[in-house]
């Protein structure tokens, strides 16, 4: 299977290549350079993750698929909304399509935020968490927003400049919940005695 994945990686990442220069290109000649520049800048950084991952190959690990699927799904995103907005120079803003996305990014991570709080409470009041359900529904969570924010963008653009700072209130809201892996998890030992970790020193 490896031996398969690294050619169509060069493949679809030698099409995409050509796909979003041409993208750029309509840019630039109908939205000016700077629209292009900020479209060209915003697919460098959503591919910032991938690198990430791919940077543990250096130390002897594995790429991190979830990184590199983050990457996928805005570049992706970004070349669909820059495709259908490559004409219309007054609705162009490749800075406000990626801060949409990203907000769409942030919300899809409540589930885990969730998990992380309950996976802390006492198990007399929730009984057993399962973590993996929560991440399933992270992961559904990620695609729809994104198709969401790609029909938005494209359909209803307007009504998301009204309501986005909604959305980044709603995405920021629960992230305060990650403090929580500070405090020390319960692990199961296969005696079937549950222990917890010290998080200080002292």
């Amino acid at each position: 299977m490896s031996l398969v994945a690294w050619p169509v990686f060069i493949i679809f990442s030698f099409l995409g290549f050509l796909a979003f220069s041409r993208i750029s290109s309509h840019f630039q000649e109908n939205c000016g350079g700077e629209i292009s520049a900020n479209f060209n800048a915003q697919l460098v950084l959503w591919s910032l993750p991938f690198y990430a991952g791919a940077a543990t190959l250096f130390l002897g690990g594995i790429i991190d698929h979830k990184t590199a699927i983050i990457s996928a799904l805005g570049i992706i995103s970004l070349g669909v909304i820059g495709f259908c907005k490559r004409k219309f120079s007054h609705q162009s803003d490749p800075d406000f399509w990626s801060a949409t996305l990203l907000v769409a990014l942030l919300i899809s991570l409540i589930p885990i935020e969730l998990s992380v709080l309950l996976s802390r409470a006492p198990m007399g009041l929730i009984g057993d968490i399962k973590v993996k359900s929560f991440v399933a529904t992270s992961n559904v969570f990620i695609v729809l927003g994104f198709v969401f924010a790609i029909l938005a963008l494209t359909r209803l653009k307007k009504c998301i400049a009204q309501h986005l700072s909604r959305f980044i209130l709603a995405a920021q809201i629960s992230f305060p919940l990650f403090f929580l892996t500070l405090y020390p998890s319960r692990i199961l030992q296969p005696s079937g005695e549950l222990v917890q970790y010290e998080t200080t020193i002292y």
